[in-house]
This record gives structure tokens, sequence and C-alpha cells, in this order.
């Protein structure tokens, strides 16, 4: 049995990549836009809104289908690093998708999931992806957007899960944040933050 690979390669002459948003930007300004065929330019939402009637469409990989889900879209779910919520777990190779409101005005693009959440997956609200575009726009070198603008806080916590909650308890620790990014000096990722002063 053979199998048949169809490749396409375009020479981009600058890119960056963000691993904290799961996105990667090319500028294609220079490759001959025959090369894309018919591309969709969708009007955006100026306010993030929570909207019941989302959807996104992407290429299925088990079935070779465009498949098209539907859900609600949460903006904002965590306002310190701008990352909304679709509720439906997508799947693999669905991340890069645009997800919609109703009359196919941008509201996103799909990021990521965990095992963690069975029923939602994160979206990258439009407005972050045009504030990191208005940033670059000048930027002629491309390469690693987290290390040239960050434009994300210092310092990243999420509520500690019950697990290590009750481990902790037994040390006298009853509530607190787990932190899981840092750039400041006194803490590291992984400290453990009960209280302020």
């Amino acid at each position: 049995m053979g199998f048949s690979f169809q490749k396409n390669i375009i020479d981009v002459k600058k890119f960056w990549y963000s691993r904290f948003y799961d996105i990667a930007l090319l500028d294609t300004s220079s490759v001959d836009s025959s090369f894309f065929g018919q591309v969709y330019t969708p009007s955006y939402l100026q306010n993030d809104i929570t909207i019941d009637n989302a959807q996104c469409s992407f290429m299925d990989n088990s079935s070779n289908r465009v498949l098209t889900i539907k859900g609600n879209y949460i903006p904002n779910i965590n306002y310190n690093i701008s990352m909304g919520v679709i509720t439906h777990k997508f799947p693999r190779g669905s991340s890069g998708s645009v997800v919609t409101d109703e009359h196919n005005n941008a509201i996103g693009m799909i990021s990521s999931n965990s095992n963690d959440f069975n029923n939602m997956t994160l979206v990258i609200p439009i407005q972050t992806i045009k504030n990191i575009i208005s940033i670059i726009e000048n930027d002629n070198e491309g390469g690693n957007f987290d290390l040239k603008y960050k434009i994300y806080p210092n310092l990243m916590t999420r509520p500690i899960n019950s697990t290590i909650s009750n481990i902790l308890s037994k040390h006298g620790i009853n509530d607190g944040e787990l932190v899981i990014q840092s750039n400041l000096e006194d803490i590291k990722p992984l400290d453990i933050i009960t209280g302020l002063n």
C-alpha cells in the first residue's frame, strides 16, 4: 500500500512565536497571495462579551472532514493573561482554528486544552491577537515574543488543588496559591503563597 503526501513550503523572512499563548505568527507579506487560495477575512467583535452561540470549524485528522462545533464562549477567564474559553473540549489538531459568533465575527483562536478540564478549550481572544500584532508590526527581527515583549504578568498563581491542600493541612497550611510563573527574584515557580504582607 502506498502513501501520498502533499507538502507546501513557504519562505518567510521573519516569524514570532509565543509558548505562553501557544501561537506562531508568520510575516507572509513576501509570499504570493495565490499560495493561500481563498482567504477569509472576518470582521471582529469590538468588546469581549459572553456569547452563547460561538462556533469553530476545523479539519478533523481522523476523518479528514471539516467539523463545526458550537458552544458558549466566556471571555477572560483569567484577566491576568487575557485568555477566554469555549465550552467544549476540542480534539488535537484544532489549535489555530478561528472561533466565531453566529454572525461570523471572529472572537478568538483555539489555543489548547487539558486533561484537567473535560468540557472546555482555551481560546486566545481576538483582542489579544490584535494587540500582539500591533506590538510586532514594526519589529524586523522576529523571534521569541515572550522574551522580547513581556505582556504577561510577572507573577501567576493558581489555587491549590484538593490533593496538595490535604498534604499541606498536615503542616498547618490551610489555604494558598501555587506559583506557576514568576519573574520575581524572591518568588519561584512551585512556591506557595499563603498570605500578603
